[in-house]
This record gives C-alpha cells, structure tokens and sequence, in this order.
C-alpha cells in the first residue's frame, strides 16, 4: 500500500495553476484539478484507496468542459473523480478565511477501503499538529502507524512561519510516518463524521480553513527569466542538470508550477516548455559570470524584488556571493550586494532564517536536507533591466525564480540556541591528565632522548629519517605552543611533558615566542630578554630530554620599533615584516640579526645552541608568508604595499611587457613578479642560516595558501609545509571578539575538503609537513579529524601534522586552571586529545598504508604569467585535488621527475584521460554518485552521508550515523553523529591482539554556548564550565576470535569498575557502548581477552 501511495499520490500536478487574482488567491490557491495549495506550504486533495488499497489521486480528476470557474471570491469545480461526479467550492469568507464543500456522486455504490481529504505534513519543517486544542505528537521512528484516529471539531497545523485551522464536524486520522523520495511525513486524513462505509453511492465534506501567515496582503508578480536559464532540476529533461553532481545531488522534487513563499508568488518554469531549462547558475564552469533581462511591463506599485535562490560551494560568511545590478528607467544604476549568510547561502543543509533570506524550499538529499531561499531586495525606482553577476569566483549562484512585490514579507524570526544539560548534553569534569600506564597513556609507543639517533634529516625518497640511522623514517606528530606558553614556571613544563608524551606526541612547534622573549624596554625588536631566554631554554632542554624534536619560526608576530632602523618601515600593520622583508634590505638584516641572537646564544642546560642542537628539526623562515597575499594585506606594511607597486613597473620594464588588465596587479605577471622577488630572498635567507651560523634544521617557508603559483618556489624549500583549518572562525566586528562566526559545514560532505585542497602543494621528493591543522570549536562536525586528517595524510604518506593549538597562555596550562573550551586550544579539550590518540594509530604508527600510485600537476613557468584575477589566483583544479583521495598528488616543476611519480598537466583540456583507468573512474565516482574508495581499499569517503570508513588489519574507524559496517566491526548503528574506531594497542591485527582500544566521539562544548541560532553559525558566548560531552551511543557487532571483556574508560584512562553486557550471536560478540555509561562520561573501553 505504502509503495503505491508514495507513487502516485504524492506527486506534484504538472498542470499549470489557475492565474486569477481573486481574493482569496491570498490564503489559498485552487490548482485546475481542485487541489488546494495552502499559502505554497501544504496541499489538500481527496484521495480513495481501493479495496486492494491502491490509490486514486484529485491529481487524475477531470473538470468538465467549461471548469473551473473562479472570481473574485470563489472557486468552482465540476468534473468526474474516479467513478464520481464530483461538485467542489471554495469560497472567500474573510482575507484569510475560506469555506470549502466537496461533493460526490456516483450512479452505484463505489468500493472504498478509505475516501478522504489528505494534507501531508513533512516532519523536516517544523510542523506541530493540535486536534482540539491538545497537541498530538509525530514521533520520527514510527512507520505508517496512526497517532490520532477519532471524531474531532478542529485540527490545527503550525510551523515556523504560520498555522492554519480546519474547523467542522469530521473524523480525523494522523498517520505516518511515510517516505518519498528521501522526505519524511505524516498525512492528516479529513472524513466526514460517522462510520466510514466500505461502499460509498454519495459523500460530503464541509469544512471552514483559517490562515495565518506572514503578510499576505502583499501584491507580487512573478518575473520571466526563462530566456536566461541554462540548467535544469533533474537530469534527463534536456539540459544540463543542476550542479553537475548526479542525480542524488539534485532538487527532484521542485515541480513547476506557481507557488507563494511568504505571501510572494514564485513561478517555477516547465522544463517541457523550456528545452528543459528551469534555473539560471553563474560560475564554477556551470554557468557564465553574469546575465540579465530586460524589464518590459514593470508593475507600478513594486518597491521590491524577491529572488528564489541559492548558492553552492558558497564564500564564507558575510562575503559577497555576488551582484544585482539594477538599471532604471530614469538612467540611474544601482548594484545591490548579494551577501552569503545574509542574503542567500549554500541550498545543501540550508541553515535557519537569516536576516535577509528564509528557507521556504526544502527536501532531502542523500540523508540530508537542502532547499532555496526566498530573499527581499529594495528597489528606488521603477526597473528597465536587471543583470546577476557573480562576485565569488569559487561558488556558484543558483537562481531558480524572481518575482517584483509591492511589500516586504515578514521572514521568522530565529530562535537564539543555548546549549545546556540535559537529555542531550552531560557534564563533564575534565583534569586534562592522562593516569601513567593506563590503556589511553600511549608514552609506551615513544623513543626518546630526541637527537639519540642524531639529527633529523631528508633522505632521497623525500621523508624524514634519522642522521644516524637512516633505516628509521619517522612521522612528526605534535602540537604548538602560542605566545606565553612558551615561557612556563617548571612544574608546568614537567605536566606539559606528562601530558603531551601520553598523546604519542614527538614534536612540539614553538610559535608567536618573539614577542614575550624580546627585552621590552629594549629601543630595538632584537634584543632579547635573559629572563625569558632561560625559561625558552630550559623548556627545550626538557622537551629534548623527554623525546620531543622542535620546530619553529623565525618570524610571527614581532613587532617593529624605530631602533630597528628600518626605512621603508612606517609604524603600521601588526606584522609589518612579511611584506617588508622581501624589499627592505634593512628589514632582511633586521630579521638576520635576532635569529642570530636566538639561535646562536649557548643553552646552558644543554651545552649547545639551538643553531646546532639536532633537538631543531624544522625552522619555518617567516610564518604564513606568499607574498601573493601578504604584499597588501591589512596587517602588513602600507608604505611596502607602494613600493612593491612601484617595484613591478620597474619589473614590466625590464621584461619589455606590460601587464593585460586594467590594474597593473591583477594579473599573472605581478605573481611572477612576487614569486621572483620571493624566492631571491627565501635564498639569501638560507645561506645566512647555512652559511653564517651553522644551521642543520631543515628549513622551509610558504607554509600557508594552496595555488599552484607557489609550486615553483616551494620546489626550492629543503622541505615543504603548509596550514590548513576546518572551521577557521572569522570576526566580522572586531578581530578576536564577538561575534564569531563559523561555517558548521561537514568535511566529508565537501569532499573532505580539509584535507584534499592541501594535497597538490606537497612537492615530490621533498618532506612535507603541516604545521597547523585543526577542527576548530564549535563545530558539530569535529568528529571527522582524525578520519579524514589521519587517513588521508597516511595515504598521501606525509611527514608531519602539528596539531594548533595546546595552548596560547602559560595561565591556562596550570595546574588549577579552570578554562572553558575555545576555538582552537586543546589543552583541556579530551574529545579533541581522544582523536589524536586515533590519529597516532593511523598516522605515525601506519596502520593506513600509503597509496602506490602518485601524480604530480606538472608546474610550468608560464602557467603562472597566463593567471587573470587577483595575486592568490592559480587554484589547482577540483578534479586534481579530488585525484588525492584516490592516490598520492602533489607538484612537479616541469623541469624535475621523480621515480613513480606520473605528471599530468590538470590545465589542459581531457587531462584526464592520461591518467590510469582506475583513478580516472574514481574521480568519477566521487562526482557522479559521491563516493570514492582509496587505492589501497582501506579508506571510503561518502560525501551524501558524511561518511568515512577505514579498514586496516590493526585499526577500524567508522565516522558517520545510522548503520555502518567494518570488517572486525561487523555492523555498528551509529545513534547520533559520531566516530567510533576500534585499535590494537599491540600492533597486532585486530583479530590476533588480545588488547584492543575502543574509542567513541561525539561532540563537546561549553555549558551556556550561544548562537543566533540552531545553525550554530553566529557565535554570541563561548559559555562558561563544566564542558558538556553529547549523549551518543552506539550497538556494536564485533567479528572477533575470542571472547573479549569490555571495560569502559574514566576520561583520565582509569579503568571503571563497570562492565559492559555481552552477548554473542552467530559467534559475533555485540554490545552497546554511550558517552554516558559512566557518571562522568566516558569516550573509550578496554577490550581484553578473557
């Protein structure tokens, strides 16, 4: 019955709609068949299921000749349904009132298991049902079950943006819930009271509708733009469909037809009528930059014009999306922003009603939500034409309708969100130590005094060794220590150790110490303070002792003072030296000068200076520094931003060109210009660290952004690094305070964007490193890090990953520090130190093997000079980056090869089909059907059910909801958004150990956090303490040998003197694990054998 019901019934009515502009048109819209569209929300049509229970639907009625018929305030209907002649009329009883008749007849009795008024009502909106005043739960996990089914007066339904009121004697039934096309409902069924016959010879139904819903006074007049669209909703109807994703990434079920979004009247274009066109999309190789349409007959009353949009691969928050240039009558122009999370944002997962855009569209797609926005422009004028322009090269603008209005609608709205304890959230109290010699203390797997082997350095396969032992290659794994964390009383050094050391950690990254190691009444940025020296070297020598190579900066954030004698410096930007370095000889020398009083001054606890201790690893010469985006940035040098300006024009003359464009730096000659200017000072920078002080540390630079513009330089690095954050917070006010806002986007839904646009910048033949990674709080998504980052820089086969950050103050590394949870910070963070530990797994201990195949995007000088666009043009094409979830990628300049690598040029057309058959269709299948599975098989991205699953013989790692499946993990149903990944802590396969770690993540926060809204995207209080662990639970089935007893874990890795209920079946060995298991939470068990 279900199967038929969701075939026929539910589907949309492809008639046109009558066009009357009656009155009651406000409240209601009768379709030509009698539907009753409800202000574009819901649909009532009769529906009668046969006694084999197959359904007829209103949506095959037939009017007779010369029906409908409608004015100003009613509705009429005469026509045949099924065997029945049917009489229906609507009609206006107030402005957003109706009263509505329905009558049928037949010339004998009429077989009806059921004969009814049906409403469906999608659980995804929001909606809330009252029968008679008491309100009547829809409870998700019930399957075609009736919760209502009695004689009732009135029914009324709500959602976010209104309610209507079904008065009259009746019967009513809610029933539900049903499935279509991946939408989840409930029907409200609407009989006239009594007992329902099973033959029916004569039947009628009155009833009185009420309306309330937002301004529907408003006067709108939809606006043709089909002569501008150029893809469709759905493929197959003649064009190309929608954003090129497949078919499971498509709005399928937006019908044409008229709808009325907030009061606005909405037309969705005919793809029959259209050559299959229904949707205009700028950019991203879909669509062209800009179009427009000339205005022919513009409404006189019209004050505003309404957009039923979208955006896909939308910018960041608060950044331009793109343009409505409007033209007027009268000559004059305007260009009216479009702002991503203003005015319009991404149409998968759309979030809660923002200021200027309400999600009146929604559907489900691949387990999760999508829809378009309705959003309200002012216009000054009368409009002659109106052009769309794409501002954000990287996104694509979807526009789907238009419609001018004589009003502004009222949007919802939103809701503020504060997270609390409660059913969904338990309170934890976290020490942020890790009990020695617990299952979750992984200090065992370490070696250690660092530099026993001697120095670290670079073999000819482009990883890190050791001077001594070249056989031992060994991965960084480590986090970084910010600002006066770099400066510790020594039983905080001691605990720092402690802590660090029980995560696995081999490294720690020394980051934004200038500042605090400077002598601050010193006239010069240079002179360095004793005090502070002592404690940066004591902190080493302890770091060395314990096992913990270093790494460093050798710029950050020092700030430049007069003394420095710098000329060309004119006391503004914060970090005046990045884009002064590299054109202010005295800015060089003044950059060589306190690197030789850090690195050169003798430790006294160690004997020997940094320079020439192999405890240094890795000097990054300047901290995020390309020029390519440093020259003009806002925290940098203005004076430096003139010369490099007049610089260029001395470098167009030497080359005899001239830049092609309409600003002399925008374009690819100011790149090469920058990238030359660079390296010739990345040079001297190393042969003054070589050279003139005996450096050994491997020294790298460049260590953000991700164009290939930068190949070429980084080809010449000893090593390449580079940063990357999911969820990076930006500050729309003011730098560091409130609000912050951030995406909430999933990794794995974006094709594990972070870390796959990474991926292209490694260098073949040189080691590479990242610096800076993190999943930054509050994001709900965290979970996926050690998936995504840990299996996939074990894939690429990398070298190092720094976690940013353990702390950026020594105050919140005490011992009786109480610090709630911040964006970046782990020190007190256990979800984020419990995914390291699985991290470590993957990573260092190389439980996911590297790919064997690898290419490389072959960089060629001319690649650069053919860029257009600003200085940070040249991103590496998305079939390259997506090429990295398949194989290992990186870079090759044109002039250098590398055993195993094939080069591959991702600019030039049909590229592709150089590569392997089996990378080629594994790209395919990641665009075509959203997954793609790793060349050596062990890891499985899919991006439609943000999910990730790896296979290894000693680790399993499953990160997504609902059920999944391993191999040792034989079925695991994921009761909420969760990773849960199961190790062998003897490095044994997971079937022969006799000591395995089970691991769960769900998601932390602050008690108090607050948001705008449920979209956790506006961020208005970090909260306070305790942290709150999300309730998350999961049933496991386990595929093991032998018997294994399940102990769960304390946060600090004590063993709990609980047991976990086991029982087997089929020689399985299932159980149920919970974030709340224990008083105090728990995300980890022990699993030994019995």
């Amino acid at each position: 019955m279900v199967k038929h019901f969701s075939s026929f019934c539910l589907i949309f009515c492809l008639l046109l709609p009558l066009m009357s502009k009656a009155d009651f048109e406000r409240v209601v819209r009768p379709l030509r068949n009698g539907t009753l569209v409800l202000n574009s929300r819901c649909r009532a049509s009769l529906m009668r299921f046969t006694p084999e229970w197959k359904p007829v639907s209103q949506y095959q009625a037939r009017p007779d000749a010369g029906y409908p018929r409608s004015s100003a305030e009613r509705f009429e209907l005469r026509g045949t349904f099924d065997a029945f002649h049917m009489n229906e009329v609507v009609t206006a009883t107030s402005s957003n009132a109706f009263h509505y008749s329905m009558e049928l007849s037949a010339e004998n009795p009429v077989p009806c298991n059921l004969l009814f008024l049906g409403i469906n009502l999608p659980l995804g909106k929001g909606i809330r049902v009252e029968i008679d005043g008491k309100p009547v739960a829809m409870p998700e996990q019930y399957k075609t079950k009736k919760v209502f089914d009695a004689s009732a007066q009135s029914v009324t339904v709500k959602d976010p943006l209104g309610e209507f009121t079904i008065t009259g004697s009746c019967h009513l039934i809610l029933i539900g819930k049903f499935l279509r096309n991946g939408e989840e409902y409930y029907q409200l069924r609407i009989l006239p009271a009594g007992k329902h016959p099973k033959t029916v010879k004569f039947w009628k139904l009155e009833l009185d509708f009420q309306l309330h819903f937002s301004r529907p006074g408003i006067d709108s007049q939809p606006i043709d733009l089909a002569t501008l669209f150029n893809r469709g909703f759905r493929s197959g109807e003649g064009a190309p469909a929608w954003t090129g994703q497949g078919a499971a990434q498509e709005p399928r079920t937006l019908q044409p037809g008229e709808y009325r979004f907030h009061g606005i009247r909405i037309h969705i274009a005919d793809p029959g009528r259209n050559h299959g066109r229904t949707c205009l999309i700028l950019g991203r190789d879909l669509g062209p930059k800009s179009a427009g349409v000339d205005i022919a007959n513009f409404p006189e009353q019209a004050k505003y014009l309404y957009l039923f949009h979208a955006a896909a691969w939308p910018p960041m928050l608060l950044k331009p999306l793109g343009a409505i240039e409007l033209s007027y009558e009268d000559g004059s122009r305007e260009t009216v922003p479009v702002i991503a999370g203003r005015d319009c944002d991404n149409w998968f997962r759309p979030p809660m009603t923002l200021p200027n855009a309400s999600p009146v569209w929604k559907t489900e797609l691949a387990g999760s939500s999508a829809g378009l926005y309705l959003s309200a422009f002012p216009l000054k004028k009368p409009v002659k034409r109106i052009n769309f322009r794409l501002s954000s090269a990287s996104s694509a603008w979807i526009i789907a309708a238009a419609s001018f209005a004589d009003g502004r609608a009222e949007f919802p709205a939103p809701e503020p969100l504060v997270v609390k304890p409660g059913p969904e959230w338990l309170p934890i109290q976290f020490s942020g130590e890790t009990v020695k010699g617990s299952p979750l203390d992984f200090s065992c797997f370490r070696d250690f005094p660092a530099g026993k082997y001697g120095r670290i350095l670079a073999n000819a396969e482009g990883h890190l060794v050791f001077e001594n032992a070249p056989e031992k290659r060994i991965r960084l794994f480590g986090t970084n220590l910010v600002g006066t964390a770099n400066f510790l009383e020594r039983e905080d050094v001691e605990r720092f150790l402690s802590a660090i050391e029980r995560l696995g950690y081999n490294t720690v990254r020394l980051h934004h110490f200038e500042e605090g190691i400077l002598k601050q009444d010193a006239a010069d940025s240079v002179t360095l303070d004793p005090v502070k020296l002592d404690q940066f070297h004591y902190l080493i020598s302890r770091l060395k002792e314990r096992g913990f190579y270093i790494s460093l900066d050798l710029y950050a954030s020092r700030k430049l003072k007069p003394g420095d004698n710098i000329p060309e410096f004119d006391n503004t930007g914060d970090y005046s030296m990045k884009n002064l370095i590299c054109i202010s000889p005295a800015a060089l020398e003044n950059w060589k000068r306190f690197a030789r009083n850090l690195l050169t001054a003798p430790n006294p606890y160690t004997g020997m200076s940094l320079a020439e201790d192999p405890v240094l690893c890795s000097m990054n010469l300047v901290n995020e520094n390309p020029l390519t985006g440093t020259w003009n940035h806002a925290r940098s040098s203005r004076a430096a931003q003139k010369l490099y300006r007049q610089k260029f024009e001395e470098y167009l003359r030497s080359q005899k060109t001239a830049p092609d464009g309409k600003s002399v730096t925008r374009n690819g000659l100011f790149i090469e210009f920058l990238n030359a200017l660079q390296l010739r000072c990345i040079k001297e920078q190393m042969r003054f660290l070589k050279e003139e002080l005996g450096v050994k540390a491997l020294l790298t630079d460049l260590n953000c952004y991700a164009e290939y513009s930068l190949a070429g330089v980084r080809s010449e690095l000893e090593l390449v690094d580079n940063h990357q954050y999911w969820d990076h917070p930006s500050y729309p006010l003011k730098r560091g305070d409130y609000p912050f806002v951030f995406q909430n986007r999933s990794s794995i839904s974006m094709n594990a964007n972070n870390p796959r646009s990474l991926m292209p910048t490694r260098v073949f033949g040189k080691p590479f490193t990242v610096t800076e990674f993190n999943f930054c709080v509050p994001n709900t998504y965290r979970v996926e890090c050690p998936s995504v980052f840990g299996g996939y820089a074990a894939l690429q086969d990398w070298d190092g990953l720094y976690r940013f950050a353990w702390s950026h103050s020594r105050d919140g590394m005490r011992k009786d520090a109480k610090r709630r949870l911040s964006q970046f910070d782990i020190v007190n963070n256990i979800q984020a130190q419990m995914a390291d530990r699985i991290l470590y797994m993957l990573f260092v201990r190389g439980d996911v093997k590297a790919a064997g195949p690898a290419v490389a995007f072959e960089f060629k000088p001319e690649q650069v000079r053919a860029l257009k666009g600003n200085s940070k043009a040249g991103r590496y094409p998305p079939k390259f980056q997506m090429l990295g979830l398949f194989c290992r990628i990186g870079s090759l300049p044109q002039c250098k090869s590398f055993p195993g690598v094939q080069k591959v040029d991702p600019l030039r057309k049909n590229w592709e089909k150089h590569l392997p058959w089996e990378a080629s269709a594994a790209v395919s299948d990641l665009i075509q059907g959203g997954e793609i599975a790793s060349s050596t098989g062990e890891l499985t991205l899919n991006t439609g059910a943000k999910s990730m699953r790896i296979v290894t013989p000693a680790s399993e790692v499953l990160t997504g909801e609902n059920r999944m499946t391993g191999k040792v993990i034989a079925s695991a149903q994921l009761n909420g958004y969760q990773t849960v990944a199961l190790h062998s802590l003897d490095g044994r396969p997971l079937t022969e150990s006799r000591k395995l770690l089970l691991i769960q993540l769900t998601d932390l926060t602050n008690s108090e956090l607050s948001f705008t809204d449920a979209s956790r995207r506006i961020l208005t209080s970090w909260g306070k303490r305790p942290h709150l662990l999300a309730r998350g639970s999961a049933e496991l089935v386990l595929a093991l040998p032998r018997k294994m007893r399940i102990v769960p874990l304390e946060l600090d890795g004590t063993l709990s003197k609980q047991e976990l209920p086991v029982s087997v079946v089929d020689g399985k060995q299932c159980f149920r694990i919970a974030t709340d298991q224990l008083p105090g939470g728990t995300l980890a068990c022990l699993l030994t054998s019995e």
